[in-house]
């Protein structure tokens, strides 16, 4: 596994992972079919059918705030980091 050193290829690479996390939290929220089968077992199992709606959407919101977190929290210490450099 290479190592990566370049702070920008850090950055980028934390940019494009949080897209990453966007695009599957999208893909869980318009699939039809991941629906189509929560109903399904819900139906059938209601015990099993709740423990699987509440994995999914514990699953979608971890994928949200993860997606939405790590652009902003990287940018803050970007910003944070510039405003040190010029106070000095």
């Amino acid at each position: 596994m290479a190592v990566v050193r370049s702070r920008k290829t850090k950055i980028l690479g934390l940019y494009v992972f949080s897209m990453a996390l966007l695009l599957v939290y999208w893909a869980l929220d318009q699939s039809d079919s991941m629906n189509h089968f929560l109903d399904k077992v819900y139906s059938k199992h209601v015990h099993i059918g709740f423990s699987i709606y509440a994995v999914h959407g514990l699953l979608k919101v971890a994928l949200l705030v993860g997606g939405i977190s790590i652009p902003l929290l990287v940018s803050g210490f970007l910003l944070m980091e510039k405003r040190k450099g010029l106070g000095k």
